[in-house]
Protein backbone atom coordinates (compact mmCIF):
# COMPACT_ATOMS: atom_id res chain seq x y z
CA UNK A 1 0.00 0.00 0.00
CA UNK A 2 1.34 3.42 -0.95
CA UNK A 3 1.55 6.12 1.70
CA UNK A 4 1.57 9.03 -0.78
CA UNK A 5 0.23 12.27 0.66
CA UNK A 6 -0.28 15.31 -1.55
CA UNK A 7 1.53 18.45 -0.44
CA UNK A 8 -0.76 21.37 0.33
CA UNK A 9 0.26 24.95 -0.34
CA UNK A 10 -1.56 28.16 0.51
CA UNK A 11 -2.32 30.48 -2.37
CA UNK A 12 -2.35 34.16 -1.43
CA UNK A 13 -3.83 36.48 -4.06
CA UNK A 14 -4.50 40.20 -3.70
CA UNK A 15 -7.40 41.70 -5.65
CA UNK A 16 -6.18 44.14 -8.29
CA UNK A 17 -9.07 46.53 -7.58
CA UNK A 18 -9.79 46.64 -3.84
CA UNK A 19 -6.48 45.35 -2.49
CA UNK A 20 -8.00 42.65 -0.26
CA UNK A 21 -5.90 39.51 0.08
CA UNK A 22 -7.51 36.09 -0.18
CA UNK A 23 -5.87 32.86 0.95
CA UNK A 24 -6.94 29.32 0.17
CA UNK A 25 -5.30 25.88 0.02
CA UNK A 26 -4.47 23.92 -3.11
CA UNK A 27 -2.45 20.82 -3.73
CA UNK A 28 1.00 21.81 -4.99
CA UNK A 29 0.93 19.27 -7.84
CA UNK A 30 -2.44 20.57 -9.06
CA UNK A 31 -1.33 24.19 -8.88
CA UNK A 32 1.83 23.40 -10.85
CA UNK A 33 -0.30 21.76 -13.54
CA UNK A 34 -2.40 24.94 -13.72
CA UNK A 35 0.74 27.07 -14.00
CA UNK A 36 1.89 24.90 -16.92
CA UNK A 37 -1.31 25.71 -18.78
CA UNK A 38 -3.82 22.99 -17.94
CA UNK A 39 -7.41 24.18 -17.57
CA UNK A 40 -8.08 25.51 -14.10
CA UNK A 41 -11.51 23.87 -13.90
CA UNK A 42 -9.91 20.47 -14.55
CA UNK A 43 -6.89 20.63 -12.24
CA UNK A 44 -8.48 22.63 -9.40
CA UNK A 45 -12.14 21.52 -9.41
CA UNK A 46 -12.23 21.67 -5.61
CA UNK A 47 -11.64 25.45 -5.63
CA UNK A 48 -14.81 27.56 -5.79
CA UNK A 49 -15.56 29.24 -9.13
CA UNK A 50 -15.08 32.62 -7.42
CA UNK A 51 -11.54 31.78 -6.30
CA UNK A 52 -10.73 30.29 -9.69
CA UNK A 53 -11.83 33.58 -11.27
CA UNK A 54 -9.66 35.47 -8.77
CA UNK A 55 -6.70 33.32 -9.84
CA UNK A 56 -7.38 34.00 -13.53
CA UNK A 57 -8.40 37.66 -13.54
CA UNK A 58 -6.98 39.03 -10.31
CA UNK A 59 -10.38 40.36 -9.21
CA UNK A 60 -12.23 39.21 -6.07
CA UNK A 61 -15.90 38.18 -6.33
CA UNK A 62 -17.24 41.59 -5.19
CA UNK A 63 -15.04 43.58 -7.56
CA UNK A 64 -15.74 41.16 -10.43
CA UNK A 65 -19.48 41.69 -9.90
CA UNK A 66 -18.97 45.46 -9.85
CA UNK A 67 -17.02 45.33 -13.10
CA UNK A 68 -19.63 43.14 -14.79
CA UNK A 69 -22.46 45.44 -13.68
CA UNK A 70 -20.64 48.51 -15.00
CA UNK A 71 -20.07 46.74 -18.35
CA UNK A 72 -23.80 46.01 -18.61
CA UNK A 73 -24.59 49.73 -18.19
CA UNK A 74 -22.48 50.69 -21.22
Amino acid sequence: MCGFIKEVCIQSITCRKCGKTFEFPTFREDFERFEKGEGIQYVLPYISPEYRELMLSGYCPDCWQEIMESDEEV
